[in-house]
């Protein structure tokens, strides 16, 4: 993967930086600024937020490089630098909406029958790296309790 190694996103990296302001001059406000992370922080953010999810999920990039997991992922065997359509068989990745989440800027959801019975999955755009999606499903590999209401 094509990364950053060190630093804060130059403000042309920045999304803030690629959308243009009508009236607009010169550097990016500190608010602005605030939101804009390197690679690695965004990396980082994901291990926090998805590292304990029951169901595998990774970052990959519009090449279908996979560029972090989290553990599910990690004890399933997916590791960084491999491309995630070499998991599984060919046709498991014939519905794949990867470029369509990036192209739209909009996450896309599926419904599909998985294993254990109806599964959803997601390709999330993450806004501040244009070609990276957060790739997940619920209700693949993991059983959840019913709720009774």
């Amino acid at each position: 993967a094509e990364m950053r190694r060190s630093g804060h996103a130059g403000e042309a990296d920045c999304r803030h930086a690629q959308r243009p302001q009508p009236g607009r001059t010169g550097a990016l406000t500190d608010e602005e600024r605030k939101f804009c992370m390197t690679d690695e922080e965004i990396i980082r953010a994901f291990h926090l937020m998805w590292d304990n999810f029951p169901e595998p999920v990774t970052i990959t990039q519009r090449s279908r490089e996979i560029v972090a997991v989290n553990k599910k992922a990690a004890e399933m065997g997916l590791t960084p630098g491999i491309k995630c359509s070499s998991i599984g068989k060919p046709e498991d990745h014939k519905g794949c909406l990867c470029n369509q989440a990036i192209d739209s800027k909009e996450t896309i959801g599926v419904q599909y029958e998985g294993p254990l019975g109806r599964a959803y999955g997601y390709w999330m755009p993450i806004p501040e790296k244009p070609e990276w999606v957060i790739h997940f499903s619920v209700g693949r590999i993991a059983e959840y309790q019913k709720l009774n209401r």
